[in-house]
């Protein structure tokens, strides 16, 4: 079976309007159509008129504030609607050697409803094609891709994931709600970062922005290598003082 990739980043509440959210991420877009080219192909897969669907062109247009779409969420105690950030999704279009989708949820910052999840995140999910080349230089774009993202958004956490890893990580209701299930690179802001040491056994970046990358990889996790599947578990298990997920 093809292995599937995906690239997450999320932080806590932070209100933003839709013109900073739209900001931040043409500066992500902007990063990205440089890491790898078939990042040009995006397109919105939104509902509404617009001229144009390829992210890049709407982009130059100055138009990506409008393919945002606005939020809303029942409060806790279900008595009203409140505002809950920007909904903003797209795939790869003609050109593209590989499958994509981008979902981005920003600029959420009411405490009033009920969340399960940090409220803000963007994924990026990467389906390889069958051009070995094209995979090869896709694979190699996925950390800069992460910190792309990172910066773009001074995000709390981030991670790069693929289905290999998650066959080998924890099963049940936790696979599932803990951010950090088969990822086998952790990115984490510097509050987050003050609680975990990293282990031994992985390729360690402290950023001189802020936070530090932890990897089980230089490169791209092989769920064959022994001493790469050491690693990765080595890195969930210094992941465990922030379980569950801090608040603060």
């Amino acid at each position: 079976m093809r292995d599937l990739f995906s690239i997450k980043v999320g932080w806590g509440l932070r209100e933003e309007t839709v013109e900073a959210c739209a900001s931040r991420s043409v500066r992500m877009l902007n990063d990205l159509w440089d890491i790898h080219r078939d990042f040009r192909t995006l397109r919105w897969d939104g509902v509404g008129h617009v001229t144009v669907r390829n992210l890049h062109e709407l982009c130059q247009r100055g138009d990506l504030v409008r393919i945002l779409k606005r939020r809303r969420v029942h409060n806790t105690s279900r008595t009203r609607i409140v505002s809950d950030g920007y909904d903003m999704s797209a795939n790869s279009g003609v050109g593209s050697s590989q499958s994509l989708h981008l979902r981005l949820h920003a600029g959420a910052g009411s405490e009033d409803a009920d969340r399960i999840w940090l409220p803000n995140e963007i994924e990026l999910t990467i389906i390889p094609g069958e051009e070995v080349d094209a995979v090869v230089s896709m694979l190699l774009a996925l950390r800069p891709t992460l910190l792309a993202m990172v910066d773009a958004w001074d995000v709390d956490w981030g991670g790069l994931y693929s289905t290999s890893r998650i066959a080998q990580t924890i099963t049940g209701a936790e696979r599932f709600r803990w951010r950090f299930s088969g990822a086998w690179a952790v990115y984490l802001a510097d509050r987050f970062a003050e609680r975990v040491t990293p282990p031994r056994q992985a390729v360690v970046e402290r950023r001189c922005t802020r936070g530090v990358l932890i990897s089980a990889a230089k490169e791209v996790f092989d769920a064959s290598n022994p001493a790469q599947v050491e690693a990765a578990n080595a890195i969930d298990a210094s992941l465990e003082p922030l379980k569950p997920w801090p608040e603060e």
